[in-house]
């Protein structure tokens, strides 16, 4: 497991043997059960919060369904790629030529 806070318990049965392990904490914000990562308190509340605004209609859920996906593929794309363009390097088809031509 990761990090000193991780308990563990195993119960052997003859024909089943099952290990039960309270996680620690992820690096990040997160929580580690079993296989999936379950998203901090901030994030979660934000999620159901959102269904409750679906569930009580003041949100239509396809609605809802979008703001969370987006903010997801938000969240977990961040540091991927940028969405600013790159500078220009400094090489001779980066402009216009110094009497004005293109480089064309």
């Amino acid at each position: 497991m990761e990090g000193p806070a991780a308990r563990a318990a195993t119960i052997r049965l003859p024909f089943l043997t099952a290990r039960f392990e309270v996680p620690g904490r992820l690096a990040g914000d997160g929580w580690r059960l079993g296989p999936v990562s379950v998203p901090s308190p901030g994030k979660s509340v934000y999620y159901v919060g959102l269904g409750v605004l679906a569930v009580a209609e003041l949100v239509e859920w396809p609605v809802a369904v979008a703001i969370a996906a987006g903010t997801y593929v938000a969240q977990h794309t961040r540091g991927a790629s940028s969405a600013l363009p790159r500078p220009a390097s400094s090489g001779p088809a980066s402009g216009p030529a110094k009497d004005g031509r293109s480089g064309v």
